[in-house]
Formats: structure tokens, sequence, C-alpha cells
């Protein structure tokens, strides 16, 4: 089986490449047209919303902090940085004659995706009390999916046009690095001294690593009401009463028999209906289980088992018990749409 593919098996939409790379990898067309596209479309829809938000928002950050300013300036030169790759990249395949049918489209996306991180990230950082929710997802699954194109890229022999693709990678690595630190030493008063899980970034919060710090002083100390920290407005026994209040009083008079169910779904209608998705997710993940530990313990069994399979069930393994471990809560998704 040969290992380099033609232009016309790379331009098939796939999803797996036949009769190359030894069956074990993406076509090239659908690694651009699903894992470029669909994330450079949804965050430049995602940009827009968020950038008549942060409109509305006063500025948060000290104008006399000089680091809080030069790191401003260091995102927006990372995004810079990945905007030329990207229009690098964009130059190669609109001259390249061994581009597939999404090749302009889905680089031109990314393209269009990284200049608008320039502007979204400045915003961001002057407006927002916490590292952008919108850029870290998009870094993160943006990198995760980048991965295969990148090998793809590699195994077609396509040494500069991958290298630049990598230089990229890097680039995108760098910024979730920068976007996911926290910012409370550049923020102004009162900003800075709200709780670290407002402050938190969106995998800070889930991961719920900024309980840490507090871990290890209770590990050493005694701690008391002065040394926990202050509670999320949000989670204020005051705001959630006045939010059931004003439901109530949105029900109609005479209250029936269900008013208070009524208000309650009213009320916390969102976080309810945010429940059932990682629900659904879980079951899909125990279902995936078993399946996954049958074909392991046929592979165990078959000594012609090859490389790339082990490598694809080990990829799978780590996929499913992640999914297993992050799904039971509510707390992803609920984060992954709140600001």
């Amino acid at each position: 089986m040969s290992r380099h593919c033609t232009l016309v098996a790379d331009d098939e939409f796939g999803p797996v490449v036949s009769s190359c790379r030894d069956n074990f990898d993406f076509t090239l067309l659908f690694e651009q047209s699903i894992f470029a596209v669909v994330p450079s479309a949804i965050l430049l829809l995602s940009c827009a919303w968020r950038l008549l938000v942060l409109r509305k928002e006063d500025v948060k950050l000290s104008v006399s902090s000089r680091v809080g300013l030069f790191s401003r300036v260091l995102k927006q030169f990372a995004a810079a940085s990945l905007a030329s790759i990207q229009l690098a990249l964009l130059i190669y395949w609109s001259i390249s004659s061994t581009r597939t049918q999404a090749s302009i489209v889905s680089t031109a996306l990314s393209f269009l995706a990284s200049l608008a991180l320039i502007f979204l990230t400045s915003i961001e950082h002057a407006r927002s009390v916490r590292p952008s929710t919108i850029i870290c997802i998009y870094l993160s699954f943006d990198i995760l999916l980048s991965l295969p194109q990148c090998r793809t890229l590699w195994l077609r022999n396509q040494k500069g046009i991958g290298s630049v693709f990598t230089i990229g990678l890097v680039i995108e690595v760098i910024m979730l690095w920068l976007e996911s630190r926290g910012k409370r030493r550049f923020l102004r008063n009162p900003y800075r001294l709200y709780p670290p899980e407002v402050l938190g970034g969106i995998w800070n919060r889930i991961t719920l690593w900024w309980l840490n710090p507090l871990f290890r002083k209770g590990s050493s100390t005694l701690l008391t009401f002065k040394t926990l920290y202050n509670i999320d407005n949000k989670l204020s026994a005051n705001d959630v009463y006045l939010k059931f209040q004003r439901a109530w009083e949105s029900r109609p008079l005479p209250h029936s028999k269900n008013s208070l169910l009524l208000a309650t779904w009213e009320c916390f209608r969102s976080p309810l209906m945010l429940m059932g998705f990682p629900r659904l997710l879980l079951i899909g993940f125990k279902f995936a289980q078993p399946l996954l530990i049958l074909r392991v313990t046929s592979f165990l069994s078959d000594s012609s088992g090859d490389k790339n399979s082990a490598y694809g069930l080990i990829g799978a393994a780590g996929l499913i018990y992640l999914g297993l471990a992050v799904s039971p809560t509510p707390l992803f998704f609920v984060l992954l749409l709140t600001q």
C-alpha cells in the first residue's frame, strides 16, 4: 500500500482516505471542510455577538498598569502573527496545484478568524474581568482539530506547507497560554477584589483549579471566614431571591397550583435545560465503553494487529474516559455559554 496519496484520493470527502497512508488518516478535503471551516465560522459568528456585548461594558483594565498594557500588546502581536501565517497559507494554496476543493475556502475563513482575534483579544483584555471564554474555547478546539491536518501535510511530503502550518499551530498554543492567564493584577478596583472563580478562565473553572491555593492554605493553617473566598454575586441568596420574585410577580393572578413550579422554571430555565445535554453525552460515552473494551480485547488476541490501530485505540480510550469524567457535570456546558 502506497504511503503517499494522490490528489484524487485526498480530494474525496472520505472521511477516511483509502489505498494510501495505511488507511489510517482522514482525507485532506474532509479535514479542511470540517476541522477548519466549522471552528472558524463559529468563531466569526460568536465574535460579532461578543463585540456587541462588550460595547456596553466599562473598561476594567487599570490604565496605570504597564504590565497589563504590555500583556495586551503581546496578545495582539501573537494574533497578528497567526494572521500572517494564515495569509501565507492562503497564498500558497492559491498557487498550488495540489489543493483540494476546500483548501482556499478553509484557509480564507481561518485568515478572517485570525483577523477577528486581533480585535476581540484587545477588547476582551480591557473590558472583561476574566480571560476570554470564546477565544480560549476556539483555540483549544482549533489546536486539537488542526493536529490531523498537520499530520496529513507531513505525510504528503509537503514539507514547506507543513512547516508553515506547524508554526501556526505553535503560535495558537502560545496564544492559548496568553489568553488563559488571569488578569487580577491588571484590573482596577473593585474588579481586582472579585473572588477567583469570577476571575478565572474557562479551563480554570471547569477543572476547579482556582481551589488549589485554598487547599494548600488549608493543609497548613486553620481556615476561617476571613480566609475563605467571597461568594460570587450570582450565587448570593439576595440575587436569587430578586430573580425569583420577578418571576413570581409576573405570574397572572390568582395564582394556580402550578404557579410555583412555573415560576421556578422561569427563574432557572437556562441552567435546567443545560443539564440535559451533558447527560445525553454521558449515556453515549457509557455505551461506547464496552465497545472499546471489546475492540481492545479483539486487538490483543490478534497477533497481526498493526501499530496504527493501537494508536487509534489509545486515542479512543483517552477520549471516552475524558468524556466520562467531564460529562456527568453540567458545569462544563454552563461555563461554556456564560461569560
